[in-house]
């Protein structure tokens, strides 16, 4: 019941961010700062969390951290199949993924 609260919340406030952001560059701010919010919900496994963000703004998945890492990278160095499912499944990325630097 708490975990799905808080996913309603989360829901809640990633969907009014996005509606009032204007451009995609004031939207990466936010989620950097002060810390790479995204990168660390993928360090920790929060698939939750990203499944929410994702759902509002699946180009998120494209993103790369400080080491050039984008979130699948990311989720794989930690082992999270279930982050590296959720992304993806949100489009074909596989064969790009390979040629990802």
């Amino acid at each position: 019941m708490k975990h799905h609260i808080v996913l309603q919340l989360v829901n809640f406030l990633w969907t009014t961010i996005t509606e009032k952001i204007d451009s995609r560059s004031k939207l990466i701010d936010i989620i950097n700062e002060p810390s790479p919010l995204l990168f660390d919900a993928v360090e920790v496994g929060n698939v939750g969390f990203l499944s929410e963000l994702i759902s509002q703004y699946p180009s998120l998945i494209w993103d790369v951290d400080s080491r050039n890492r984008s979130i699948i990278h990311t989720a794989v160095l930690h082992r999270h199949a279930s982050i590296y499912n959720l992304v993806h499944e949100i489009g074909h990325i596989r064969d790009i993924i390979v040629t990802f630097e």
